[in-house]
């Protein structure tokens, strides 16, 4: 199938809601989250030094910088480990090494993930362990997982990539890595490896010689949806297909400078026990232009609604209602003066940063009781210093 083919007949675009914030980036950001905690995107600032900045819809986007001490050169990952009560932040640094960060120290520290340098990226998924892709020196897959203590297990990886990669993870077993152009190299057509066994082998997937700028991104619901820059307009383009052996993409006059956008799915849940009323939608990121390349707007977007209601989404959203609204053990900390870090599994004080960061991170859904938002916290505790309690 070639690009005429795609032009026959397009089909019904998903309507498209966009919020350009007032960060700056010369890449796409990362974006993560859900409709119950809110969305964070990261992205390396378009101005010198190039610090890794973040923005939490709970805040209407407002830019803050992680940690001064952070500087990337390419799009930074995120990922939201809701059960782990924790968000990640993943990014590489000056020197070309991986690094990752987590808010369960205020984003204090890093975690050195790369044994060699970095070409590209890297990447973040979670689904019940965390998983780092990057494009490495030689320019093929680097790839490793962590487990919630921080134990880095490197997996082979190996196979080409032609720009930085994304993750898709449909479930512990069956991951999708894909990769695409890039803004100096040119546009190249997208690549997509499956590995079937949780990481350790990744095999090519046949997909059309579709041209894009920067890596596609994949999420799986009851069919797949794949984002992409056009190679010739790096404009957005999205397909929704149960083959990615064939799509035909949805055409957006939305410029995705530097290519790259980035999806994720979301599903939005007013009542827990009705499937019949949950919304389903896909939630983007990518960078619109500028006169001056390095001061391209982040966006961050909105597809919905999406025709998506199938048994197996139902019982996966299910299974995440189930972890969040399971009763909290009782408060450990004796002193009525301190409060439970759910991040940390730490006392602190109350009146201090990060005791105010815990209470003003609880919320009340589906007549559940309190629970603790990650993301709320994570963009708290930004402004918590070493030395502060």
């Amino acid at each position: 199938m070639g690009a005429a083919d795609f032009q026959k007949a397009p089909p019904m675009t998903i309507p498209l809601s966009t919020t350009v914030l007032s960060g700056v980036s010369t890449t796409a950001p990362g974006i993560d989250g859900n409709s119950l905690f809110g969305f964070f995107a990261v992205w390396a600032d378009g101005q010198q030094p190039h610090y890794v900045t973040s923005a939490w819809s709970g805040n209407s986007y407002q830019p803050a910088v992680l940690n001064s001490a952070w500087t990337a050169v390419d799009t930074p990952g995120v990922a939201l480990a809701y059960d782990w009560e924790t968000l990640f932040v993943a990014f590489t640094d000056f020197d070309g090494f991986v690094q990752l960060a987590s808010s369960a120290d205020g984003w204090m520290e890093t975690q050195t993930i790369s044994q060699a340098g970095v070409k590209a990226g890297p990447a973040l998924a979670y689904n019940d362990i965390l998983y780092i892709a990057w494009q490495a020196e030689d320019g093929t897959l680097g790839f490793a997982t962590c487990d919630r203590d921080g134990n880095i297990t490197d997996l082979p990886g190996g196979v080409p990539l032609t720009s930085r990669p994304t993750i898709c993870v449909d479930d512990a077993n069956r991951i999708y890595v894909l990769c695409g152009g890039t803004l100096k190299g040119g546009p190249n057509p997208i690549m997509i490896y499956l590995s079937v066994d949780g990481g350790n082998t990744f095999t090519s997937v046949t997909t059309p010689q579709t041209l894009c700028f920067g890596p596609p991104s994949l999420v799986m619901l009851d069919q797949f949806y794949l984002a992409w820059a056009d190679g010739q307009t790096s404009n957005l383009r999205l397909a929704q297909t149960a083959d990615l052996g064939s799509y035909t993409p949805m055409v957006y006059d939305m410029g995705c400078h530097e290519g790259g956008p980035g999806i994720i799915p979301v599903a939005t849940i007013k009542d827990p026990t009705n499937p019949s009323t949950w919304v389903f939608s896909l939630t983007a990121g990518w960078t619109v232009g500028s006169s001056d390349s390095n001061s391209h707007h982040v966006a961050v977007g909105s597809f919905s609604p999406l025709p998506v209601g199938g048994a197996k989404q139902v019982e996966k959203q299910r299974r995440m209602i189930a972890r969040v609204a399971a009763p909290r053990a009782k408060d450990p900390c004796p002193d009525p003066l301190t409060v439970y870090d759910p991040a940390t599994g730490k006392c602190v004080a109350r009146g201090g940063c990060w005791g105010q960061c815990v209470l003003s991170s609880f919320t009340s859904v589906w007549g559940a009781g309190s629970v603790f938002n990650p993301i709320a916290y994570a963009a708290c505790v930004i402004k918590c210093k070493i030395g502060q309690t």
